[in-house]
This record gives structure tokens, C-alpha cells and sequence, in this order.
């Protein structure tokens, strides 16, 4: 890869990091304090580092034991991206967290580029990750049994998507003290939220 090219990808990278991690530092900027939804985020963001790093213990363990075969121990019996799906969980739990922090269009559209970038990374690492497991064990009767009865990352976020715009209402709600339908509204069809439909 050309030196150029690598310097972009590198930027790229940097550039969508800070936006994943935008929403935690928009907090005590805004001089927001802790709330219900940030406990409720960062209880999400705990339940994703611990499924991650589950998965990624199970992965290995299970590896070094069998290296020629697929992975469906542990929670991999239930998800064939385990691991991806709590990396997902983890940064919904970020923006969750810090929905009654963010403040104007700019921090809303950093926070959601960050998320929606590592969902669409996410989705990336599935796709190659398949393509890579049906190279290796595509003939195998019991991968193809396994992949027609687990499923990947990809029908989980059926569930997540709808998950992190609850949360976000959620936010919206707490931070206002009241349920003002009037206001509700218009944050629902605002720019930031329009990303959910």
C-alpha cells in the first residue's frame, strides 16, 4: 500500500474514533452531570465489554485446542459474531449514555457518524469474516448446519438498532423532567433522529 494511502487510512481511522468517543467528552463540556440515562448507558456499555471480551476468551481457548475448526462453544452457540455484536453494544452504550449531554447539530452528528461508523464496520468484519469461515469450512456438514441455525451480527441489530433509538428517547425525556409530546416530536423527526428510519 502506498505511503500516501496508509496516511489516509490512518486519518480515517483517527478521524472515527474521536467520533466514537465524541459523546463522552461533549459531557463536561456542556457541563452536564451524571443522570439515569448515563447509568443506564454505561450499564449498556458494561454488558457489551463483557460479552466482547467473553466471546474473545471463548475464541481463543477454543482455538488453541481445535485450530482447524469453527467456533460454536459458549455464546458462540447462539450468535456466530458474539464478539462483534458486544463491540456494537458497547459503543450504543456510549451514545445512550451521553444522549442528555449532547447539544446542538454538530455534537448529534459527530456522536451518530462515530456509531453508525462502527456499526457499518461491524458489518464489514462479519461479511469478511464469513467469506474467510466459508473458504475454510464451507464443505463441512456441521458448519453449514451451524450457519443455518446461529445467526450473525446482522439479525441482531434488528434488535439493537430499535434499542439505541428507545435510549435516546428514553434520554430525551429523563433530560427534560417531563413528557412533553410537542417536543418529543420534533426531536424525533430532528436531523439526528431521521438516521433511525
Amino acid at each position: 500500500m502506498k505511503f500516501i494511502l496508509k496516511v489516509l487510512v490512518w486519518v480515517n481511522c483517527a478521524l472515527l474514533y474521536c467520533c466514537e468517543t465524541a459523546p463522552v467528552f461533549f459531557r463536561p463540556e456542556n457541563h452536564a452531570g451524571s443522570d439515569l440515562v448515563t447509568s443506564i448507558g454505561a450499564l449498556i456499555m458494561a454488558i457489551g465489554i463483557l460479552l466482547e471480551s467473553f466471546s474473545d476468551f471463548t475464541k481463543n481457548n477454543f482455538k488453541k485446542e481445535h485450530p482447524h475448526s469453527f467456533c460454536n462453544v459458549g455464546l458462540f452457540r447462539f450468535a456466530r459474531c458474539p464478539n462483534y455484536l458486544g463491540e456494537v453494544i458497547t459503543w450504543t452504550g456510549v451514545l445512550v449514555s451521553d444522549t442528555t449531554a449532547l447539544h446542538g447539530t454538530l455534537q448529534w452528528t459527530a456522536a451518530l457518524i462515530g456509531w453508525l461508523g462502527i456499526i457499518y464496520i461491524m458489518f464489514g468484519g462479519t461479511r469478511r469474516l464469513e467469506l474467510r469461515q466459508n473458504k475454510n469450512y464451507g464443505n463441512d456438514p456441521e458448519y453449514q448446519k451451524y450457519v443455518k441455525s446461529t445467526p450473525i451480527l446482522n439479525q441482531q441489530m434488528r434488535v439493537l438498532m430499535p434499542s439505541g433509538f428507545i435510549g435516546m428517547i428514553a434520554g430525551l425525556i429523563i433530560g427534560r423532567h417531563v413528557i412533553n409530546f410537542a417536543v418529543l416530536r420534533s426531536e424525533i423527526f430532528s436531523f439526528p433522529a431521521v438516521v433511525f428510519f
